[in-house]
């Protein structure tokens, strides 16, 4: 059993951030709980049913499939990253855009994991959902007595694994894991793989996979770091939390500018570096649209939640200072503008219980004037920044990136009780701190 020993030190990291986050409801609501325990019966309940659904994928792909395409395997997506209504042409254009292909160049099938209702069950030419691992594993084996024998395997070496090291810290935790990667190492879908592609977040809910030894798998491990936004603002370059970067493990990254690559590499993260552009799972958009005269602004914010650090540049008082200067800004340009001037508001996520309605009701009342449009959270925001003149964003989010990239006008806007600093890595957005500036700079883009 020692070829899954390395799994052990990946999987605690989850378990660590698991209990921290446990730790944490206990001081927010002032009750004592064993979250040992709860930890385990979350672990083993996690288990039982990772192998009950394996058992059940065996009966829905009881007939033989094809496992000789070369796939690329996609995990980890969530609804911030393919929302529901994305169609599947989208996808595979992001994927497969000839001038900065996600995928290897060997593969012909994108399979994409995802447990949010974006897992569709239509498929676009190469382009293939499944709702697990477990069942990417499953309908990879070729005949019925081959997924027997794959679960059986994989159930016996987690119980054999369990039984030899049973005195080992905080092993019932990790029984989830143990299942999943002897299963998929054990699999024909290990053969048929060119690699595995994980978002930057995927370390902690897929964390075994980034740790697996290069010479124990045929499969390359891909990184997408889909945001540059890594840095507390609220600390100086050498204060940062740089603690990520060691969990942060695969054989190649794939992340926006030459300026965090160069970043990344200087930190000696483990695998090769590679700056690709802006990461958002659309299509690429080159063009600035046709805009009739029309002066478009985009305004670009992070919603403060309860979830947010409250002495964070996101926190609440910040929040509604951003929202303030816009109006501010707005109806101040709309009179020097008039009716040539529009603009679009976005917000990063969509709206959540955890979301401050103070926040909420002062956004709504700004899209009640004349000219102002609020956008979905889930639009694409190729297409919006395409078709602005000026872009207004948040400090650290990465809408400002794609402004640069498209060669629009853009500026982060703080004017928050948080002091900020400069980020590590300078991508050379101005941030300005206050409604004197923000007219003076666009203005002056304007001309």
């Amino acid at each position: 059993m020692k070829n899954i020993d390395w799994v052990l030190e990946s999987t605690l990291i989850n378990d660590r951030t698991h209990l921290h986050n446990l730790k944490l409801k206990k001081k927010r609501n002032y009750f004592f709980i064993d979250t040992k325990l709860v930890a385990i019966v979350i672990y083993t309940i996690k288990f039982f049913i990772l192998v009950f659904s394996a058992v059940m994928e065996i009966f829905r792909h009881s007939k033989s499939k094809s496992s000789l395409i070369k796939t690329s395997l996609v995990c980890d997506l969530t609804r911030q990253h393919v929302p529901p209504h994305i169609a599947s042409q989208e996808l595979y254009d992001f994927f497969f855009q000839s001038d900065r292909r996600m995928i290897s160049k060997n593969s012909s099938m994108v399979t994409i994991l995802s447990k949010t209702p974006s897992a569709r069950n239509d498929s676009y030419k190469s382009l293939n959902f499944k709702k697990s691992f477990v069942e990417y594993v499953i309908s990879n084996e070729k005949n019925l007595l081959g997924k027997l024998r794959l679960v059986f395997f994989a159930l016996l070496q987690t119980i054999y694994f369990i039984i030899s090291s049973i005195r080992t810290k905080n092993l019932k935790y990790i029984l989830n894991d143990i299942f999943e990667i002897t299963l998929f190492l054990s699999s024909a879908a290990n053969q048929s793989l060119n690699e595995i592609i994980l978002t930057n977040n995927s370390f902690f809910n897929y964390p075994a996979i980034s740790f697996i030894p290069r010479d124990k798998r045929k499969f390359i491990t891909v990184m997408l770091h889909y945001s540059e936004n890594a840095f507390d603002w609220t600390k100086k370059p050498d204060q940062q939390d740089l603690k990520w970067i060691a969990f942060a493990k695969a054989d190649l990254h794939k992340v926006w500018t030459p300026e965090y690559a160069k970043y990344l590499t200087d930190l000696n993260i483990q695998g090769e570096v590679e700056s690709c552009g802006s990461i958002i799972f659309r299509p690429k958009i080159k063009y600035i649209s046709e805009r009739n005269n029309v002066i478009r602004i985009a305004v670009f914010d992070v919603t403060p939640s309860l979830t947010e650090d409250q002495y964070g540049p996101y926190n609440l008082a910040s929040g509604l200072s951003f929202l303030k200067c816009i109006k501010l800004f707005y109806t101040t340009a709309r009179k020097i503008y008039g009716d040539n001037l529009e603009l679009v508001f976005k917000a990063k996520r969509r709206d959540i219980p955890e979301h401050f309605n103070e926040y909420l009701n002062l956004r709504k009342e700004l899209f009640s004037l004349e000219g102002i449009h609020g956008a979905k959270w889930s639009d694409n925001i190729y297409k919006i920044i395409a078709s602005s003149n000026f872009v207004i964003c948040m400090v650290g989010t990465s809408p400002a990136l794609v402004a640069k990239e498209l060669k629009v006008p853009v500026v982060y806007l703080h004017v928050g009780n948080v002091v900020t600093f400069e980020p590590p890595v300078d991508s050379g957005i101005l941030v300005l701190n206050s409604l004197e500036e923000l007219m003076r700079n666009f203005q002056r883009f304007l001309r």
